[in-house]
């Protein structure tokens, strides 16, 4: 049997069974050292003098910042037990979501490009010869089951 964990919340005294985050100084500094990377890495391919080395150094700035950040996220959920089943869940369907994003994010992109390549309206058209070698009628149709089956996979992973 599941024992329920609860995280506490001091000022008003209730237990609730998610993860309010600390103030934490990790997510600042990592974006100041990610910058701080782009920055140096144009220096490096503009060939300013130590740019290589900036690039280095920040580079291992970044990843310094990235373990910190990643390591009071492993105390967090291991030793201190704020990551509940709730939130646990939580955090699976967050990472679920957005790899459904990005696949439906390329499928857009790939969508247009083979659109226009299919298309007699392109404005290249007079340059390229078009091509109906896909029967768009099946594409839409298989679309359609690939959403239903997200929509369906989602509803039971709430529901449970």
């Amino acid at each position: 049997m599941l024992k329920k964990q609860f995280n506490y919340n001091v000022s008003t005294n209730e237990q609730h069974p998610f993860h309010l985050v600390d103030v934490s100084p990790w997510p600042l500094m990592t974006s100041i050292s990610l910058f701080s990377l782009v920055l140096s890495f144009v220096m490096y391919f503009h060939f300013f003098e130590n740019g290589s080395f900036y690039f280095l150094e920040s580079l291992f700035i970044l990843c310094f910042y990235l373990c910190r950040w990643f390591s009071d996220i492993v105390l967090e959920a291991t030793y201190e037990g704020h990551h509940t089943f709730k939130v646990q869940r939580g955090i699976r369907l967050g990472m679920c979501l957005f790899i459904a994003s990005e696949v439906m994010f390329f499928f857009s992109f790939f969508w247009a490009f083979f659109s226009c390549k299919l298309s007699s309206i392109c404005w290249y058209s007079c340059y390229m010869t078009s091509y109906r070698c896909w029967n768009l009628r099946r594409m839409r149709i298989t679309f359609i089951k690939y959403d239903y089956f997200i929509i369906f996979r989602c509803n039971n992973y709430l529901s449970s």
